[in-house]
């Protein structure tokens, strides 16, 4: 949990899931628990990184979430901070 001057917020940043468990549903499992327990915050933040690893077209993030920010942490390396709101009543079982 991060707590800004704004407010309180679960952020989830390196999900790694190795290559022999990739296409799986591990990724899609990790955020829906992630967003769950988010949901108090009613928001829930990643960091992904686009340069030079493109991940956001193929982490389950990539759809479900709206960009914040994009910027270039180093001289090799962009990320993007990506942001889904979260509500008590969408927080049902699934």
């Amino acid at each position: 949990m991060v707590r800004g001057a704004r407010r309180a917020v679960l952020y989830l940043d390196r999900v790694v899931i190795a290559e022999s468990f990739r296409r799986q549903g591990l990724a899609s499992l990790l955020y829906d628990a992630m967003e769950e327990r988010a949901t108090q915050f009613g928001r829930m933040c990643c960091e992904v990184n686009v340069d030079p690893q493109p991940c956001v077209t193929r982490l389950p993030c990539g759809a479900r979430y709206h960009e914040l920010a994009r910027y270039r942490s180093s001289p090799t390396k962009e990320v993007v901070l990506l942001e889904k709101p979260l509500s008590e009543s969408a927080a049902a079982p699934r």
